[in-house]
C-alpha cells in the first residue's frame, strides 16, 4: 500500500510505522495526540510525537495492537492508543468477491467502522479503495480536494456514503497539502486513476 508501512517492533507491543507521506504522518500524528491529549499540531512539537521519532524521517514508534474483531476480508485493524488504523484493500468494482471471500468486504468495512465510531474511537483509513471520487467530497465542511481523476465512479459515490455515516473527512488531494496532492495514484498501461486513498 502507498503512503503507509509497518513493521513490528522490539516488543509484541509496538508498531514502527512509516509514513511515505507528510500529509499522512501530519494527520496521524495530529489524532494521536489528541486522542491522548498532548498538543495537536506535529509541526510546531516534532519530539512529542508519539513517542520517540527519528528526525531524518517520518517514522514513529507507538504501541499498537491487532483488532482481529474489527479486520475482515481485505482489511485489517490496529489499534494505537484510541485510533483504529485501517489499512485497506477492495477487489475493483468489477471483480467478483463471490467464492473466494466469505462476505462482502464493502458490507464488511461498513460495518467495523460503524462499531469502531460507536467504541468512541478515531479512525483512520488507508489504502487501495479501487474508488474513483474525483475532487468531490463527502460533506461541504471538509477540506477542499483537487484531482487529476475527475471521474467518480460507484465506489466513489459508496466511499462518499461511507464517510459520511462514519463522519469520516477525506485527507487525500486536500489543498492544504500543497499543489501535488492531486497528483495520480493508480498506472495501467496508459490509464491514470486516483485509487488510493488515506481518509
Amino acid at each position: 500500500m502507498r503512503g503507509f508501512r509497518a513493521r513490528r517492533g522490539p516488543d509484541s507491543n509496538t508498531v514502527i510505522a512509516c509514513f511515505e507521506s507528510a500529509e499522512i504522518a501530519a494527520w496521524f500524528t495530529t489524532a494521536f495526540n489528541a486522542a491522548r491529549g498532548a498538543p495537536t499540531n506535529p509541526f510546531e512539537f516534532p519530539r512529542q510525537i508519539l513517542g520517540r521519532r527519528r528526525h531524518d524521517s517520518n517514522s514513529v514508534r507507538v504501541p499498537s495492537k491487532a483488532r482481529e474483531d474489527l479486520s475482515g476480508p481485505d482489511f485489517m485493524a490496529l489499534q494505537i492508543g484510541n485510533i483504529i488504523l485501517y489499512n485497506t484493500y477492495l477487489l475493483p468494482e468489477s471483480a467478483n468477491w463471490a467464492g473466494t471471500l466469505e462476505s462482502d468486504p464493502c458490507l464488511a468495512l461498513a460495518s467495523s467502522l460503524a462499531v469502531a465510531r460507536a467504541g468512541n474511537f478515531e479512525i483512520l483509513l488507508k489504502g487501495d479503495l479501487n474508488a474513483r471520487t474525483g475532487s468531490n467530497t463527502p460533506s461541504a465542511n471538509d477540506p477542499i480536494r483537487r484531482s487529476k481523476d475527475n471521474t467518480i465512479s460507484t465506489r466513489g459515490g459508496y466511499l462518499f456514503r461511507l464517510c459520511n455515516d462514519c463522519d469520516l473527512v477525506f485527507i487525500s488531494r486536500a489543498e492544504c497539502f500543497g499543489p501535488n496532492g492531486g497528483d495520480y495514484t493508480s498506472f495501467q498501461g496508459s490509464r491514470q486513476t486516483v485509487i488510493d486513498y488515506p481518509i
